[in-house]
């Protein structure tokens, strides 16, 4: 099995495991919701530079809609750790809709790592 595969499936299990661990924090666990999600998110995006470093197969392209995708989850995670009682369920769904953009965008990045 290779680094890049091993890297895979442990960031294959972060993701899975990163929004059902916190999608039913209410409006009162809002900072640790941002804090995990921020968490996950640096986690994502440390994987994704590693493959990036580790393999010349990946395009500007890829590259340029992940980071499109980490700028839009970061405006949502911002917004979320804003939100008021009565617009926190709509933010959080903001926030999943984005880490799930951010995901796709990342898969995008790991299956041109592999590619090699």
């Amino acid at each position: 099995k290779s680094a890049v595969a091993d890297a895979a499936e442990e960031t294959g299990d972060m993701i899975s495991n990163a929004w059902d661990n916190i999608a039913d924090f209410t409006v009162e666990q809002k900072q640790d919701f941002v804090d995990a999600m921020q968490n996950g998110y640096s986690e994502l995006e440390a994987k994704a530079a590693e493959l990036e470093e580790g393999s010349d197969n990946i395009s500007d392209e890829i590259k340029a809609e992940f980071d499109k995708a980490s700028a839009a989850f970061k405006e949502q995670l911002e917004k979320a750790g804003d939100a008021s009682e009565d617009a926190w369920d709509s933010t959080k769904e903001g926030v999943q809709e984005a880490w799930g953009n951010l995901i796709d965008a990342f898969d995008e990045i790991e299956a041109e790592a592999e590619s090699e």
